[in-house]
């Protein structure tokens, strides 16, 4: 059976497997690494294919080798400058991997590889670059990544501490290295020692620790316009009912990315069961796409000494642009949010835009005839569903 509920980024091609089918077939039949694959469907194990599963597929006639970072999938308005300001890396970095891919004739849905390799040579092996942000100082970088004061000084004595700018790179006693995810449109840095363990929830786990990246879901599918406030979600999620930050947990309001987010910090009472589980809430620049789900906040958890050390490093993906729906996004927004899931025999389709939404045709085939069940229109920017009957 189809599966609608699968969107994929733009450029990108659903393929739904077929019986008897492996990715290595796949992989062989397409001629795409592996791991681009995996890149292009970080939420699916793509090892592990059941079939009519849909996956999303990359597809161009050469693939750059990227044995040293991960695949980066162009996105609209995209740039080599912009994609290496994003992932704190040189230029002339990003070029070197890259070198039969033209930086001017970019195009959506291209994979190139974006290097998670430590490129700063002044850097001593075992330690991380980091860029200054504003309010950054070498006592709040201490704080932040749990190391002390000494060591960052130590490491960095070209630098003068009273005399920090915003831009300037400086050299971290830790080997931490990028984690990033276009589905969830983030990046963050994280100790080179993890690896990935699950796929859904993302989860990455180490020696030291671990993260785990989701979303939240704020509004309910019949009414995704209204999305439930960030201080409301982070009250909820910081008091569940299963108390796994301790009785009286610390919520301290933060930004990233200008975006409002929260961090969730255990209270000394926390169960040893949760591991110093902590979180941070981060608010989408606007209502993104993620699997089936229309989702409002990103959700990542992790242990207390490594949470705001990965809150630091973060970057939100895309945030200038404020990309609307896709068309096939906004038919299966419908889909969902009228319960036809698992109803393929229902079609919904795009039928054309009205005051800048789009119109969405929901009905039936009986007897070689149309019968309407409804029109709805869809906000591309928000999402929201109006039913226009």
């Amino acid at each position: 059976m189809p599966n609608y509920s699968k969107s994929c980024l733009p450029g990108l091609t659903p393929y739904q497997v077929k019986e008897g089918e492996t990715i290595y077939q796949i992989v062989q039949q397409f001629r795409i690494p592996l791991e681009a694959i995996k890149d292009a469907n970080p939420t699916v194990d793509v090892e592990e294919l059941a079939v009519g599963e849909t996956i999303c597929l990359p597809r161009q006639e050469n693939f750059p080798s990227c044995s040293n970072g991960k695949f980066y999938f162009i996105q609209e308005g995209d740039s080599y400058y912009r994609i290496a300001h994003y992932f704190s890396i040189p230029l002339d970095y990003l070029l070197q991997a890259n070198p039969n891919t033209n930086p001017n004739n970019l195009q959506i849905g291209q994979a190139i590889c974006v290097p998670t390799e430590s490129p700063f040579a002044y850097c001593p092996p075992g330690t991380t670059p980091y860029q200054l942000k504003q309010g950054d100082s070498f006592y709040k970088l201490s704080q932040v990544f749990n190391v002390s004061l000494e060591s960052i000084i130590q490491l960095n004595p070209q630098a003068n501490p009273f005399q920090l700018t915003i831009g300037q790179y400086v050299c971290l006693p830790f080997d931490w290295k990028y984690f990033f995810d276009q589905s969830h449109r983030i990046a963050f840095m994280h100790p080179r020692g993890w690896s990935k363990v699950y796929t859904s929830p993302i989860r990455y786990e180490g020696e030291s620790g671990y993260f785990e990246v989701s979303s939240i879901i704020a509004a309910p599918p019949s009414e995704p316009s209204n999305v439930a406030p960030l201080k409301e979600v982070c009250e909820s999620y910081a008091h569940d009912k299963f108390d796994s930050y301790g009785s009286n947990p610390e919520i301290v309001d933060m930004t990233i990315d200008g975006q409002q987010a929260c961090l969730i910090l255990p209270s000394s009472d926390q169960s040893d069961d949760y591991n110093n589980k902590a979180s941070l809430i981060v608010k989408f620049p606007k209502p993104y796409v993620i699997g089936d789900s229309l989702s409002h906040y990103l959700f990542i958890v992790a242990n207390k000494k490594k949470i705001r050390g990965i809150a630091n490093t973060m970057k939100l993906l895309n945030v200038e642009k404020d990309q609307t729906l896709s068309k096939t996004q906004a038919e299966n927004l419908v889909r969902r949010a009228l319960g036809l899931a698992n109803h393929p025999e229902v079609y919904i389709k795009y039928d054309h835009t009205v005051n800048d939404q789009y119109l969405i045709h929901v009905f039936d085939i009986v007897d070689n005839h149309t019968a309407t069940r409804g029109w709805y229109l869809v906000h591309p920017m928000t999402g929201a569903i109006t039913n226009y009957m």
